[in-house]
């Protein structure tokens, strides 16, 4: 959708709708305290504009409603408890509020195609709506929605019922502010909110069919809370360069195919993606302490990837269904808490402790790695010339031919696996898996089940080792270095 036309509204904002495209009709701008304009039914260019100063606590009233084809409308207020209405009905049109001062309300209703809003205030506890219908066949672009937000307590609504409908919530520099964006149609529909800055503040983004893009980026805030919920196939959600502090972002993407990507940076926030449906992706790199991290995805063929750096950090992922992949990395940092779940059959789940290319360790985490089902694959690995210690890591299997590889170097860590189910391997003493390096690490093995096999082996001194088998077929053999 890069080809949208924005010539229209942009050429209308910058040239304040004198020289509006196609004018054909009237032109009307009326400065009073109180002022309706009535445009007559399918007029054609027809432009409005009404300015406004209020000087005591009425405030003013403005008022423009237009039926027809290219026409424009804008109202600017200045002061306070000013109330503005703009109301479009035809094709192709353009509104244009702005409010500078506090206590204003401006609502905008654009009904047809083609209809293009722009929203501006500068000051306090202001209250902005726009609601954008479609009432005729939906052709590649519909309708578009710019707002800007200067000051503390505003809140603007966009609302958009349409297919092929954009709406740009940027430069929004204040806090305790709101910005809620909700767009229905079928397909193709797109919500950007960028360059934001402040604190307190509430975004909500609600998406509606296939095919629909919802960004937010290089937003810097403490307490921020934002929400996006996108229902149906084949959508995108792509939040970037977020510096955050006591903040939470819960993302919920109900459908197909649909992909989730978080770039967050900084403490004490709390983020959540939860996808419903089949082939979903979702990638997360996180720096900072203190964080709580959580990934839920059911249905089949779904990935995970979760990259962390920082201390203190909780981070969940739980998988339900078949064939699905997650792949932690605790980068580096310390105390760290890791639980991650899957239940079903064929899928794979892998734990990286500090980085296998660099100096990066980590230490003092707790792990905890469960799998239900059969096939299904456990692996989790450490940096191979660094130590990482002192961690704690419990891994459980329950089901038919699974597989638990374990390759970790550093000392003093609890490894505690249990296995229930048939034909049950630890790893090595051959081929692959089973290898810690170290020293004084407690290994304790429970199996229950046929066919079960341990092997080995450890590398390192003071290490303790229990192995516990129940069932048929039984090997164990560990080799200490």
């Amino acid at each position: 959708m890069t080809g949208f036309k924005k010539s229209l509204l942009s050429t209308a904002i910058i040239l304040g709708l004198s020289s509006f495209a196609h004018v054909q009709a009237e032109e009307t701008k009326i400065e009073q305290p109180n002022i309706s304009i009535a445009q007559a039914a399918n007029s054609v260019g027809s432009v409005a504009i009404i300015e406004q100063t209020s000087v005591d606590e009425n405030g003013n009233i403005a008022v423009i409603d237009q039926t027809g084809e290219n026409n424009g409308a804008r109202i600017t207020q200045e002061g306070a408890f000013n109330d503005a209405t703009i109301m479009q009905n035809g094709n192709d049109l353009v509104g244009i509020a702005e409010a500078f001062g506090d206590d204003n309300f401006h609502s905008m209703t654009q009904t047809g195609t083609g209809g293009q809003a722009s929203m501006t205030v500068t000051g306090n506890n202001n209250m902005m709506t726009l609601i954008q219908n479609e009432v005729e066949a939906p052709g590649f672009f519909t309708h578009s929605a710019v707002t800007s937000v200067t000051g503390d307590d505003n809140e603007i609504e966009i609302t958009q019922d349409s297919t092929g409908a954009w709406a740009y919530a940027r430069d929004m520099v204040g806090n305790a502010n709101t910005i809620v964006i909700e767009q229905g149609g079928d397909q193709w529909n797109e919500a950007y909110t960028d360059r934001l800055m402040g604190d307190a503040n509430e975004i909500d983004i609600e998406q509606d069919g296939y095919y629909n893009i919802a960004q937010l980026r290089d937003m810097i805030g403490s307490d921020n809370d934002v929400s996006i919920v996108q229902e149906g196939d084949n959508n995108r959600l792509y939040a970037n360069d977020l510096e955050m502090e006591d903040g939470t972002l819960d993302i919920d993407q109900d459908g197909d195919g649909n992909v989730a990507m978080l770039t967050v940076q900084g403490e004490d926030n709390d983020l959540s993606v939860e996808q419903d449906g089949q082939v979903n992706n979702v990638e997360m790199l996180a720096f900072g302490d203190d964080n709580q991290f959580d990934v839920e995805q059911d249905g089949m063929g779904n990935d995970v990837y979760m990259g962390v750096i920082g201390f203190d950090n909780a981070f969940e992922v739980e998988q339900t269904g078949d064939s699905n992949y997650a792949y932690t990395v605790n980068f580096s940092g310390n105390d760290n808490e890791v639980e991650m779940n899957q239940t079903g059959d064929g899928n794979d789940m892998r734990i990286q402790m500090g980085s296998s290319t660099s100096e990066f360790t980590a230490s003092d985490n707790k792990v905890d790695m469960s799998q239900d089902g059969t096939e299904n694959e456990m692996l989790i690995s450490g940096n191979t010339t660094e130590n990482s210690d002192n961690n704690e890591i419990m891994m459980s299997q329950i089901g038919d031919f699974n597989i638990i590889d374990l390759m970790l170097n550093g000392s003093d860590s609890l490894i505690d696996i249990s296995q229930v189910g048939m034909d049950n391997v630890v790893g090595a003493d051959g081929e692959g898996a089973f290898s810690i390096t170290g020293s004084g690490h407690e290994f304790l093995v429970s199996q229950q089940g046929n066919d079960n096999a341990v092997m080995g082996s450890i590398s390192g001194s003071g290490n303790s080792v229990s192995i516990t088998q129940i069932g048929n077929e039984q090997t164990a053999t560990v080799n200490q270095h």
